[in-house]
């Protein structure tokens, strides 16, 4: 059966040790050298995470997703400290604040996909 309880959804969500989990695999795509496009670092998450390329509609989903959020992190600098705030890990100088939050999003929609959380 493929459903989830809230309670599980949220904790995964929100848990300070989840988000800051995301960020920390969210920083290689967020470094990523200009030859790579988003839809590699797509890749590169779930190939990390899930051990599979993403189909065409999961980076269809994941780049919307990331465009969104990169808009919302270089408006609200407010969200994006709170974001990167999360956890012990230090944050990165080397990755704009913005675009680590957006990839961290990214990175959190991953990991809390049913695939990733259920063990057959």
């Amino acid at each position: 059966d493929l459903s989830n309880t809230p309670q599980q959804a949220l904790v995964l969500l929100n848990d300070p040790g989840f988000v800051e989990a995301a960020r920390a695999l969210a920083e290689a795509p967020a470094r990523r050298s200009s030859k790579q496009t988003d839809g590699d670092g797509i890749q590169w998450i779930w190939s990390r995470t899930l051990a599979r390329k993403a189909r065409a509609d999961e980076v269809s989903v994941a780049l919307s997703l990331l465009q969104e959020e990169r808009a919302r992190f270089q408006a609200d600098p407010e969200a994006t400290s709170a974001l990167l705030a999360v956890g012990k890990r230090p944050v990165p100088d080397d990755v704009p604040g913005a675009e680590l939050a957006a990839w961290t999003q990214v990175s959190r929609l991953v990991l809390n996909l049913h695939e990733m959380v259920t063990r057959n």
